[in-house]
């Protein structure tokens, strides 16, 4: 986006946007307690975990390090400064663990990833529990389940995903 926003100038931009992403991320409180023992429960399960996102290469290594999370998924998959990548990105994390796309399940909280997932062949589900989830617009997109809480996808998943 910076490079065709800025063309002279986005190494500039980006070296900023950088700087500010990380002292609004140092903001951030940590990952919802309720979602590190969903991704714990799931990597003793031996269940892949990938994560797909919009961010851009930086912002997303910035975030996972923040958070604790690096290493817990394979792949990562980033946005692309060609604009929107997604669902294309979901189809080859399906494609490279070598599993049918009906047995993958993405968890996003915007309708742009329930959407995705749906053009990817994947079981939409949304995350609406944080501040800045709009849950009527979720719930519109008709993902395959909403969660208000944490705790209920930690549940869910604990039943959906046996050992």
């Amino acid at each position: 986006m910076l490079q065709r926003a800025m063309p002279e100038r986005w190494e500039a931009g980006l070296t900023i946007l950088l700087a500010e992403y990380q002292r609004h991320l140092n903001l951030c409180s940590g990952v919802f307690p309720s979602v590190t023992t969903a991704l714990q429960l799931l990597r003793e399960r031996r269940t892949p975990l990938a994560l797909v996102t919009g961010k851009g290469p930086f912002t997303t290594k910035m975030s996972l390090t923040h958070f604790g999370l690096d290493g817990v998924f394979d792949p990562v998959e980033v946005g692309s400064p060609q604009g929107v990548v997604k669902a294309a990105a979901i189809a080859r994390v399906v494609e490279r663990w070598g599993v049918a796309a009906r047995d993958v399940i993405y968890v996003g909280d915007a309708v742009a990833d329930m959407e995705a997932a749906r053009q990817a062949g994947v079981i939409p589900i949304a995350a609406a529990w944080a501040p800045s989830a709009i849950v009527g617009e979720l719930a519109a997109a008709k993902p395959h389940a909403l969660f208000t809480d944490a705790d209920a996808l930690r549940a869910w998943l604990a039943e959906a995903c046996p050992p």
